[in-house]
């Protein structure tokens, strides 16, 4: 009987069916019993024509009255869609909440109770894994901000939003997370104990590598960086293992072994390194381009940057742009302080940026990290400034030449707001490494810094720093905090990235009638 009426009630307003018990757990989000890794939730409410004003109601706790929950009601919020975005208070809670819709004739209809909780990590306690903010921000205030090293989402005040779930093993600090980040379609990106995945906001896997393995049937070494580009592929930097014969010569490169060396029982003098290598696979797991920095050795490329009395050694490479529509792709290797410029997809090398060693002019940059190029074609990277040791590490943006003699000039610096890494007690030179950088809509860019420090932070044109941050770790021996650095961490600054972020991972949803 109680159906019969609330149906009976429906078709009085006007289709607005809100209350079929029957059907309404399976058609709104969060689900009945539902634990969510995240606290900013995307509700999603049944889709009802005629409905002005979408509103979800929360309260603490798992309450079953109408009564109580009338009387606990914490938070609100409205949309002028079935979607409502709210930050519920904690993790580690429970919750019940309803929807609540209002018709263009004013008249309200409140949904059934449901219920829902967060779950909870260590690296969401606070009194554990924070980000410190040294600098706040009004002009990017609804931002958020992953950390890598911490698996988190943040707002720019420094509260914990989300955090990523276990993938294959359960949640604690031992799992090294690297480059995680939002791509346009409102999935994530990452590299977890250096395997690729893209999954959803609730941590579900949409794409990771089926087999992962190379041309010899090997598996493929996967690291640094991992990124979904704009024709719905995935690039992902590996290592190619080829045997080779070091050279004690200085000013040298080590010597490829042959082929029946590399498949069979290797000679005197042979060994294994790793060389660098971009892959690019589709969303059916076929790998369909690659490119072999090993290349470069084998014609010698190399030789005009190897550093003055040093002994070259393999190629490590860090991370890459893909500029498709240009057919351009650029990778960085940290080892000779590179950028290395690909024709895509034909492969070959139409430039390589850095300093040649019969140069007399200051290095440009050095273990440079982070190669991208911004809206306007201007290459920037994050420059470790490693031959500098008492400067710190700098945002540079290059302008490339007209002519591949030319190079590439430096158009725009920012020194960053840290001290530098030798130490003030004497102690040796500590090495600078990873850091990335974001070039932001209007001009600013956003950076984070790797080892050994911890700091993230914006900067506009002018190089005002413009928010400041530092993710830190308590020890357990000291109960000190200390910088943790991440590998890179990466801004989210449009309020329709944050929505489709939200709404990707919940099931479509029923309109009335359908």
């Amino acid at each position: 009987m109680k159906i019969k009426r609330e149906i009976n009630r429906c078709i009085l307003l006007s289709g607005l069916c809100l209350l079929c018990v029957t059907t309404i757990f399976a058609q709104t989000f969060p689900k009945e019993g539902d634990k969510l890794n995240y606290r900013l939730v995307g509700f999603q409410l049944l889709n009802a024509p005629g409905t002005l004003n979408y509103e979800v109601e929360l309260a603490q706790g798992s309450i079953t009255a109408e009564a109580d929950f009338a009387r606990n009601i914490i938070r609100k919020a409205k949309a002028t869609t079935n979607h409502v975005k709210m930050e519920v208070p904690a993790f580690g809670a429970a919750y019940t909440w309803r929807g609540v819709y209002t018709n263009t004739k004013g008249v309200v209809i409140r949904g059934d109770l449901a219920h829902f909780s967060t779950l909870t990590c260590p690296n969401v306690d606070t009194a554990i894994v924070r980000l410190r903010i040294l600098q706040k921000t009004l002009r990017y205030a609804d931002a958020y901000v992953f950390s890598d090293i911490a698996q988190v989402l943040y707002d720019l005040k420094g509260n914990p939003v989300w955090f990523l779930p276990p993938l294959t093993t359960t949640c604690n600090a031992t799992v090294a997370v690297r480059d995680l980040k939002l791509t346009k379609e409102g999935t994530i990106t990452c590299l977890v104990n250096d395997w690729p995945y893209e999954i959803d906001y609730n941590g579900n896997i949409l794409w990771q590598p089926q087999h992962g393995l190379n041309e010899m049937g090997e598996r493929e070494r996967y690291h640094h960086e991992f990124t979904r580009t704009d024709g719905d592929n995935y690039l992902v930097l590996g290592n190619e293992m080829l045997k080779c014969k070091l050279n004690t010569n200085k000013d040298s490169l080590p010597t490829i072994c042959d082929n029946s060396e590399q498949d069979g029982t290797p000679k005197q003098g042979c060994r294994k390194l790793p060389f660098g290598t971009v892959l690019e696979y589709n969303s059916r797991n076929k790998l369909l381009w690659s490119w072999h920095s090993s290349v470069l050795f084998r014609d010698s490329t190399l030789y005009p940057f190897l550093r003055p009395g040093k002994p070259g050694f393999e190629i490590h490479l860090n991370s890459f742009y893909l500029d498709r529509y240009a057919g351009m792709l650029y990778v960085s290797s940290k080892r000779y302080s590179i950028i290395i410029k690909v024709k895509y997809p034909e492969g070959d090398v139409r430039a390589i940026y850095g300093m040649r060693n019969n140069s007399t002019t200051h290095q440009l940059f050095c273990d440079q990290h982070s190669v991208k190029q911004s809206a306007t074609g201007k290459l920037y990277l994050f420059n470790n400034n490693e031959c500098n040791p008492d400067n710190v590490p700098t945002i540079m943006m290059l302008e490339e030449a007209k002519t591949t003699a030319e190079g590439v000039k430096k158009i725009w610096e920012l020194k960053t707001p840290v001290k530098p890494t030798a130490r003030q007690t004497g102690d040796k030179h500590t090495a600078t490494s990873g850091g990335n950088v974001i070039a932001l809509p209007g001009g600013d860019v956003f950076a984070s810094m790797s080892s050994p420090y911890g700091d993230m932070f914006i900067a506009g044109k002018d190089k005002k720093i413009l928010w400041h941050g530092i993710q830190e770790r308590k020890m357990d021996t000291t109960g000190k905090w200390e910088p943790q650095p991440q590998y890179r961490a990466t801004l989210v600054t449009d309020a329709a990235s944050i929505e489709k972020l939200l709404f990707h991972a919940a099931p479509p949803l029923s309109s009335l009638g359908k």
